[in-house]
């Protein structure tokens, strides 16, 4: 789960008009017939609007193809040209994902590559696209009952209650919009849009998927900007890196990280689920090692930016930004409380200064069993105090 403008259409309106109708024109081969228009879907009894307009298009073109109708790359294309998936593939940016792209990955999926024409043949493939694709039409009947309770149900009308107490008054927006498509078992959020594959929404279930669009949400509404890490000289590698791994602490509660489960039978998605002991372990080590590199560098004399980016390769070497946002948050709400821990989301040092006081209420010593997760909480690294005083005085005269 990634992270979150606005772009004029570039396609003219006769020319988007027919990329709509699209599906209804395979499945009446665009006969002179007009197609009745459908009532407007309902939608949740909140501030909330779902759109599943690609993933209808997504199977109105399966069952043309099973009905034996033609369909080609560049009508698959287009699809891609428009809508919501115009928006999903340029979420992607700087990557250039084209409407050719996504058509081709459509083709393979839907038709086959025994029909994939010769010119085709030898450019690239992303075959877990390809997969997710064939993964929502396995799960087709589970996705569209999901769709149906998220455009009708209330489910979605939690998002907004998750995200309140970890954002200034005013920040939420007075409409959530939410588009369901097939794409990556992930959620994305660009140009306003909450981008929800419909897998992942069958998959994460009723319970855990407002969270998760609530942690999405929050890192377009909640996180501090900066800059990266590598576009930075001097000791402000690592300000920047904190800034990072605090900002994730909001939308690693709020998404509950150490809980995610997924319904099993989604082939993508039934092992992703992570282990609470192993987050706790990443993050142990991560900070622990964080801690002692921060002690080795401000000893040099002259550190250079390449001492400063081993602090910044710690978390980066051991994916474990998350990990340690999360594990973070835990020893702060445990020790201080979560209306302390809220409190502090707003400032880096503020978040730093609380896991510093909670990690220093304990004495280090645990009677958990070794490895679990009580086990790793009960011994939260805390900073040297050296370490911890020029954290505070750095993080607060850099993010002003």
């Amino acid at each position: 789960m990634r992270k979150i403008v606005t772009t004029p259409h570039r396609h003219n309106r006769a020319a988007r008009a027919c990329v709509l109708l699209l599906p209804l024109c395979l499945l009446a081969a665009c006969g002179d017939r007009k197609a009745d228009i459908p009532p407007p879907p309902a939608q949740p009894p909140c501030a909330v609007t779902v759109n599943d307009q690609a993933l209808q298009q997504f199977y109105a073109v399966a069952d043309a193809r099973a009905a034996g109708k033609t369909v080609g790359i560049e009508d698959l294309g287009n699809l891609a040209a428009a809508g919501p998936l115009d928006l999903w593939r340029r979420s992607f940016a700087p990557e250039n994902v084209t409407p050719a792209w996504v058509g081709r990955m459509l083709f393979l999926a839907l038709v086959g590559e025994d029909e994939l024409p010769d010119r085709y043949r030898d450019k690239p493939v992303r075959m877990d696209l390809v997969l997710a694709y064939r993964e929502a039409l396995a799960r087709r009947a589970e996705i569209q009952q999901t769709a149906a309770d998220l455009m009708s149900g209330d489910v979605l009308c939690r998002v907004r209650g998750e995200l309140e107490p970890w954002l200034v008054p005013g920040a939420l927006p007075d409409t959530l919009r939410v588009d369901l498509l097939v794409g990556y078992p992930e959620i994305r959020l660009f140009e306003g849009h909450v981008l929800l594959d419909g897998g992942l929404a069958w998959a994460a279930g009723r319970e855990q998927l407002p969270r998760f669009v609530a942690a999405i949400v929050y890192k377009d509404l909640g996180e501090r900007p900066g800059r990266a890490p590598r576009d930075v000289t001097g000791d402000a590698i690592v300000l920047e890196t904190l800034r990072l791994v605090t900002n994730l602490i909001p939308s690693a509660m709020i998404e509950r990280t150490d809980q995610i489960v997924f319904d099993k039978r989604h082939s993508l998605l039934s092992g992703a689920a992570p282990s609470p002991e192993s987050i706790c372990d990443q993050a142990y080590r991560t900070l622990a090692s964080l801690d002692l590199e921060l002690t080795r560098v401000r000893q040099l004399a002259r550190p250079t930016d390449e001492d400063w980016l081993r602090i910044y390769r710690l978390f980066v070497g051991a994916q474990s930004w998350q990990a340690s946002a999360w594990y973070m948050g835990q020893v702060i709400d445990a020790r201080l409380g979560r209306e302390r821990l809220q409190a502090a989301t707003h400032h880096p040092a503020d978040l730093l200064a609380a896991y510093q006081e909670a990690s220093l209420m304990h004495d280090g010593t645990s009677a958990a069993d070794p490895q679990s997760v009580r086990w790793y909480l009960d011994q939260a690294p805390a900073f040297t105090a050296d370490n911890a005083r020029w954290l505070d005085e750095r993080l607060r005269a850099y993010f002003r």
